[in-house]
């Protein structure tokens, strides 16, 4: 066993013993353990003297805490490529839900090039070369990745792993490469903005249903956009102009680098179908710089709704000479001509009848 300033290292697993020998006498010593959330340690002769002739014994059993959790980890590699800056630190924040999808609750310990806790929507920033891994995280958590400056100031951010569960007793890996090019060219403005897409159902609407979204960025000139596009929230990927997506309740992406100046248009397939009525505010407009514009799509069903009556002609006027089912207007009218018709029956009886007594008195 070495000594560097006082302290030495080492490495023990269960029933293995280590000896340090010709220790001055007098000499007082600590031993500690690296701390661990899934064991208790106890301790025996944890701290003492050396003694002379004498070998001081030290026992450490670690003890499975009966409520401890499976877990896994998650790291973050950051990679910058081509002519992009070295020295930039990217800002990373890190979403950890529950299975009910709710906010992991508790704070989580990260290491490597940086080192600290984050809890869920917490931030970390890496530079190039740069890589966390976060650990302890309960197995069946699901992480997302984002980074805020994706595909900004001429770069074209490419991402692999930032979604997904994670495993017990695995690294899941979330890789962020940045690449400019030619200066910052590359096709993509430095003067870009960002587009997100939110859909919602109520009512009694099915939140499990998966609804089409399709995107068209169209240039100043109003031809359709070149490039690709990464989206990262509810769902990750790349699109270009006319791509589509599916998302369901409460789902929403953020689709980032967008030349500012866009002209956007968000459709959904299914809109005002099967009973459902559509609302949306912000599916058309465009990107400024900077800015995150907004398309919310809702989509209600109740079983309230009526179908709308159809008018009988082409521009929404109704035939003055078409019955309308249920109109009372003329039941007056109808009634007036029943009594004068009747009356008209009685009179003639009437006359029939006097000019019969006529006859019979003649």
């Amino acid at each position: 066993m070495t000594f560097q300033n006082g302290v030495a290292d080492f490495t023990l697993t269960h029933g293995q013993t280590v000896t340090a020998s010709r220790l001055p006498a007098g000499l007082t010593y600590t031993v500690t353990e690296e701390a661990s959330e899934e064991y208790t340690a106890i301790w025996t002769g944890q701290n003492g003297t050396i003694q002379t002739n004498a070998v001081a014994q030290v026992h450490c059993i670690n003890e499975k805490n009966e409520d401890s959790v499976p877990a896994g980890n998650l790291s973050i590699t950051k990679t910058v490529t081509g002519e992009g800056d070295p020295e930039k630190a990217w800002t990373f924040s890190v979403t950890l839900k529950d299975e009910t999808g709710a906010d992991r609750s508790g704070s989580f310990s990260y290491s490597g090039s940086k080192t600290g806790t984050l809890t869920s929507g917490g931030t970390i920033q890496l530079k190039h070369g740069e890589t966390v891994t976060i650990s302890g995280i309960p197995a069946g958590t699901q992480y997302l990745v984002t980074e805020a400056e994706a595909n900004q100031n001429g770069y074209e951010t490419t991402v692999t792993g930032a979604q997904g569960n994670i495993i017990e007793n695995a690294t899941a890996q979330a890789m962020f490469t940045n690449e400019k090019k030619d200066g910052g060219g590359g096709g993509v403005s430095d003067l870009t903005g960002s587009l997100s897409i939110t859909q919602t159902v109520t009512g009694e609407g099915d939140p499990e249903k998966a609804w089409t979204f399709s995107v068209t960025l169209k240039d100043k000139s109003g031809a359709d956009l070149n490039g690709s596009f990464s989206y990262l929230g509810s769902k990750t990927g790349t699109l270009t102009s006319g791509g589509t997506f599916q998302l369901k309740h409460e789902e929403t992406v953020t689709i980032s680098g967008i030349p500012a100046g866009t002209q956007y248009l968000v459709t959904e397939a299914e809109a005002n179908q099967d009973g459902y009525q559509t609302t949306v505010t912000g599916a058309e407009g465009m990107i400024q710089e900077g800015v995150l514009s907004t398309a919310v799509f809702i989509n209600d069903w109740s079983k309230s709704t009526t179908t709308p009556e159809i008018p009988d002609n082409q521009d929404g006027s109704r035939d003055p000479n078409t019955p309308q089912t249920g109109d009372n207007s003329l039941t007056g009218l109808w009634g007036v001509l029943c009594a004068v018709f009747l009356l008209g029956l009685l009179l003639t009886w009437m006359i029939g009848k006097v000019q019969q007594k006529k006859r019979i008195q003649k």
